[in-house]
Formats: structure tokens, C-alpha cells, sequence
């Protein structure tokens, strides 16, 4: 049974590199993973021993950046 699912954030063990969505899984078991570099959008494969759930960032949740709604 694969340790990720579809819609984890994670990240190679070691937290090189950026956060990741997993998109699913290879027919071999491998990993896929989508990530954004310089404003382009990459998939990957990873071997799942490799990688680990991504921590949660600190701080709100939810900016809002517009005016106060009335």
C-alpha cells in the first residue's frame, strides 16, 4: 500500500528542493510528483523511500490582501 496519496504535500528526505503535490503513482510503484520552478510547471517520478510529508508552513492560513468587506 503507498505511503502517499493523491494531494500530499511532500519533499525529498532532507528538504532539498521544493515542495511537492503527489499526483498519484507509477504502474512500478514510483511516486509523481508536480512541482513549480521559476514559474514552470514539472512532474517528476520519485521512489517513495525518498521523499517525506512536507511540515505545514507557520503562520495564517489565509491572507487577505484586498479591502474590508462590510
Amino acid at each position: 500500500m503507498p505511503l502517499f496519496k493523491q494531494g500530499d504535500v511532500v519533499r525529498t528526505k532532507g528538504g532539498a528542493g521544493p515542495t511537492m503535490t503527489v499526483d498519484g503513482h507509477t504502474a512500478s510503484g514510483e511516486v509523481i510528483c508536480t512541482y513549480w520552478l521559476k514559474g514552470t510547471r514539472k512532474q517528476e517520478h520519485f521512489i517513495e523511500a525518498t521523499l517525506e510529508i512536507a511540515p505545514k508552513p507557520r503562520g495564517p492560513s489565509v491572507s487577505w490582501l484586498g479591502k474590508p468587506r462590510h
